[in-house]
């Protein structure tokens, strides 16, 4: 957003980052926002938004899937060559977890 001579592609916006230059950008930024359209909200009154319920990466070398869900961020993975993949039941995990905490008081130095 800013070029080597220290504006932005506005031109007239400071783009180093001193304080001042920042609240100049934000200000600007502020009072020209598009506001969004009003938000679906449930009975008690809180905004329904979209969100990440799960990420997930495959192994694919190894048959390996690595989760994580939005409540719980702990990285858990499901290896499938410990699953026969012919079976005919269906495995299944669930997905509410809690996540760990974990005390590194003893570790700080």
């Amino acid at each position: 957003m800013h070029s080597d001579k220290g504006a932005t592609c506005w031109g007239f916006l400071p783009a180093d980052f001193t304080p001042p230059s920042r609240f100049v950008r934000a200000a600007v930024f502020s009072a020209t926002a598009i506001p969004l359209p009003d938000r679906e909200t449930d009975k008690a009154g809180v905004v329904l938004t979209d969100y990440t319920q799960f990420t997930v990466a495959h192994d694919t070398q190894n048959l390996r899937y690595y989760y994580k869900s939005y409540d719980d961020q702990t990285i858990r993975m499901v290896d499938l060559r410990k699953f026969d993949l012919n079976a005919k039941e269906i495995k299944k995990l669930s997905p509410k977890d809690t996540q760990p905490v974990v005390d590194m008081s003893a570790e700080a130095k």
